[in-house]
């Protein structure tokens, strides 16, 4: 009924205004009254918009803070120092002020420095009295941890508010050891309540691991058991676009798909307490990529799986090791568990299948365990994989022993002359690979029996000598062992 009367009221002025702009329009000014009347309106404006500057806010400070927690469901306390502006619209600008997401006063999130509260004039002018419309927050700095992101993911789903909106920003995640682990600046937040189409929208455009972002959730109260949401990265371009349906109080459902590179992925996944379990959906058997596992999200903890059809192993590689180098020192600490890859090769005559096991933990990511099958040959096993940085140049390095289990097709892959043959169960040598230009080392080939490493200078004087840029350098390299030992 309130809105009801407020409404009657706004069009009773609206009226009031339509009927004097057609009264000025039918009378005859001159020049000079048309001028006059343009500087007495302006100045009629200004004066109408400046009268609330008289008002004293400090004394509605316990109101402001009721107004937003009523309004907006959040919480700014400590107000100090309110003042009263109407550039570029009526607003008051709070000098300092604190932010939490509930009432506990142990869970701040923000100090913040002239936040603008934008009014309704309407009301501050008939009732004096306080309607915010709008919240702007500019250059603060916001800190999370775990729980915050529980109290504001109730805050999405479960709550009406008001529109807030934050620029210039940075947020933070602190650890459990009180540390902060990730910066994510934000350039532009948005969260309001689209109350024509009956939607509540929230909207990012930041930054995560020096990635641009755009990201955008919105929720249809005409079902309100749907929500969805959609992340684009650039450089890697990369997009996702998520359904979520909640069935239960502890089970959602869900798809997603996934656009990265030439690469279309369908995903269907289910959420059942703290587990997360999804996998490809097998929509076309052309499909060149196949995403299954699981993830625990508390503790977190990850088992992940990805096979990859038809590519170009090697480049991948490649891009892979350059990748992680990259990232080396700025893996969340809590981002703990397995991810396993799978290559299938494409138009190569020797290697069949690459599988890589990634284990991640403690913000460290290491490989534990990875092969490559080579056609007909048998398998090549990889292990103490290292980063080393050389003369400008960033090599990955890795023991590696090759287990024959066809020794007559291994010879005649490689041209061995049969007077140089003999029984072979195991090649073990060392590998480098230069991940910049994808060259890889050949070092330390020995039949049968494995030796000890060999040196750093020996690397360095011999790099090209075991330089190995396609099949024929590598026949070449392994036909000489055979044929000096």
């Amino acid at each position: 009924m309130k809105k009801y009367i407020k409404n009657l009221k706004k069009l009773f002025v609206y009226q009031r205004l339509i009927l004097l702009f057609n009264t000025i329009k039918e009378i005859k000014l001159t020049n000079f009254q048309i001028i006059f009347a343009a500087y007495a309106i302006i100045f009629s404006a200004f004066l109408l918009l400046s009268i609330p500057g008289l008002f004293n806010y400090e004394k509605k400070i316990t109101e402001i803070e009721n107004k937003i927690s009523q309004e907006f469901k959040l919480y700014i306390n400590n107000i100090s120092d309110v003042k009263y502006r109407f550039i570029p619209a009526p607003h008051i600008i709070i000098k300092t002020s604190e932010l939490r997401l509930s009432k506990d006063q142990n869970l701040k999130i923000a100090d913040l420095n002239d936040i603008k509260l934008f009014l309704s004039l309407f009301e501050l002018y008939n009732n004096q009295n306080i309607m915010i419309k709008k919240i702007l927050v500019n250059k603060a700095n916001f800190y999370f941890k775990d729980n915050d992101f529980f109290v504001f993911n109730n805050h999405l789903h479960k709550n009406i508010n008001k529109a807030i909106e934050i620029k210039n920003s940075n947020f933070f995640y602190v650890n459990k050891k009180n540390e902060v682990s990730t910066i994510s600046p934000i350039k532009n937040l948005k969260y309001f309540i689209d109350f024509q189409n009956k939607e509540k929208k929230f909207k990012i455009k930041g930054k995560l691991f020096d990635i641009n972002y755009n990201f955008n959730w919105n929720k249809n109260y005409q079902k309100p058991n749907i929500s969805e949401s959609s992340i684009k990265f650039k450089n890697p371009n990369i997009n996702i676009l998520n359904q979520f349906e909640k069935k239960e109080e502890n089970k959602t459902n869900g798809k997603s798909k996934i656009n990265f590179l030439d690469n279309k992925l369908n995903i269907i996944f289910s959420k059942e307490n703290n587990s997360l379990r999804f996998k490809t959906e097998k929509f076309n058997t052309m499909i060149k990529t196949d995403l299954y596992g699981e993830i625990e999200l508390n503790p977190f903890y990850f088992n992940i799986n990805l096979v990859l059809k038809r590519y170009d192993a090697i480049s991948l590689i490649q891009n892979i090791f350059s990748y992680l180098y990259s990232i080396k020192s700025s893996v969340h600490e809590n981002l703990n568990g397995k991810f396993n890859l799978k290559i299938n090769n494409k138009n190569n005559k020797l290697i069949e299948k690459i599988i890589f096991e990634f284990l991640t933990e403690e913000g460290k990511i290491n490989i534990f365990g990875s092969s490559v099958n080579l056609k007909k040959i048998g398998k090549i096993k990889f292990s103490n994989f290292e980063y080393i940085e050389r003369i400008d140049k960033i090599y990955i390095k890795s023991r590696a022993e090759l287990i024959v289990s066809d020794q007559k097709q291994f010879y005649r892959r490689f041209q061995i002359p049969k007077e140089n043959r003999r029984n072979i169960n195991k090649i073990y040598f060392e590998i480098e690979t230069n991940i910049d230009d994808g060259t890889f080392y050949l070092f330390n080939l020995n039949i049968n029996t494995k030796k000890d490493a060999v040196d750093e200078n020996f690397v360095l004087e011999n790099l090209s000598n075991y330089e190995v840029n396609n099949i024929q350098q590598l026949t070449k390299i392994i036909r000489n062992t055979f044929n000096n030992d």
